[in-house]
């Protein structure tokens, strides 16, 4: 259960199971059934591998602080990406750059051209 809410973006938490301090109201009572939305805290009270009710609480700024790092967090691996292919691309281009004036500077002089004198019409 716990793995279906996390890929659905619940936050989930576990804690052991009371059965002394039963359910704490009416208000986490009418929660228990409901699925939670992503984003939402999610305690999951267990007692000997199952859940015996949980409680949904709305996100907390720790939450949201949370999602807002993964999306930095991806924004900044999409930068890095893409200046990773510039940065071969450049050093691509840098390489063809280089063989080119090697070439240049192997080449043979120009041929020297002489002009002819012009012609007298006298």
């Amino acid at each position: 259960m716990a793995a279906k809410l996390r890929e659905r973006g619940v936050i989930v938490h576990r804690a052991r199971f009371d059965p002394k301090l039963g359910l704490t109201g009416l208000g986490t009572a009418a929660r228990m059934f409901r699925a939670p939305d992503p984003g939402q805290e999610v305690t999951l009270c267990e007692e000997d591998g199952m859940v015996r009710f949980f409680s949904v609480s709305p996100p907390s700024g720790a939450a949201e602080l949370r999602r807002s790092l993964n999306r930095a967090e991806a924004a900044l691996s999409t930068a890095q990406a893409d200046l990773a292919r510039r940065d071969d691309a450049l050093a691509a281009l840098t390489e063809r750059l280089d063989r080119l004036e090697a070439q240049v500077r192997s080449a043979p002089p120009p041929a020297k051209r002489t002009r002819r004198p012009p012609a007298d019409d006298t």
